[in-house]
């Protein structure tokens, strides 16, 4: 039998902030939306059922995604053997970042990217 989501506290690691979101009523661990377009719990994997309104509008929300375009950057050093290496181009505008809301804050941060013109990649 699938059940419906409760409430349960979770753990912001930028802001050091513990909130309430939706969650599993067998394991007490968050639930989040997966591939399959449906909520399971990040423990257990279990289907659970999201239709509080309230809990609705929670990830409604948290859910929004963006993308935005910055400035490729470029990395320069040396490697353990004292070589040199560079990452990223400098390209204008060619950097992909993928852009999140932020649980608590709701404020945008990245999630990760990749240059379109010279390949590198980032995740958070």
């Amino acid at each position: 039998m699938i059940k419906k989501a409760i409430w349960v506290k979770d753990y912001e690691w930028r802001l050091d902030k513990i909130f309430d979101c939706p969650g599993c009523p067998t394991c007490k661990e968050p639930v989040y939306k997966w591939k399959d377009a449906k909520y399971h719990c990040v423990s257990c994997g279990k289907l659970v059922i999201v239709d509080d309104p309230k809990m609705i509008e929670y990830f409604k929300i948290r859910e929004e995604r963006k993308t935005e375009y910055q400035d490729c950057p470029i990395y320069k050093g040396k490697d353990i053997n004292g070589n040199p290496f560079s990452h990223g181009c400098g390209g204008i505008g060619t950097m992909e970042v993928h852009m999140m809301r932020n649980p608590v804050s709701l404020e945008w941060q990245p999630m990760g990217g990749h240059c379109n013109q010279c390949g590198m990649s980032w995740i958070v």
